[in-house]
């Protein structure tokens, strides 16, 4: 009698193609939506991305905005037009700093710049 059961072999390579199409899936991170919004409270611009229909929030630290555009008032509405500026750099960062789904925020620091 032949065995065809499947070995613990197969079971793990298909299980890392798998793990490897899921981190593809999942790490596709979209921002449909352009809502920026300035936090007076903790200095910061919070935006949101979307990893399929899972949100993922995003802070930008004030200090963050002196690195991208050096010199720049960093007032809210400073802040605001230099978020606006540089959306498309933005949110390159965020997909590169970007792990996966998890509680909470992803805070972009200077250093991230």
């Amino acid at each position: 009698m032949i065995n065809t059961a499947p070995t613990s072999a197969f079971y793990r390579l298909n299980s890392v193609a798998i793990a490897i199409f899921a981190k593809d899936f999942f790490m596709a991170l979209s921002f449909p939506n352009p809502t920026r919004s300035y936090d007076s409270k903790h200095h910061c611009v919070r935006f949101w991305g979307y990893d399929g229909t899972f949100e993922v929030s995003f802070l930008v630290e004030q200090l963050a905005f002196s690195r991208i555009n050096p010199g720049a008032p960093l007032d809210e509405s400073g802040i605001l037009r230099i978020f606006d500026k540089y959306r498309d750099k933005i949110l390159g960062v965020a997909r590169r700093v970007y792990r996966g789904r998890h509680p909470g925020a992803y805070t972009l620091v200077a250093s991230d710049f």
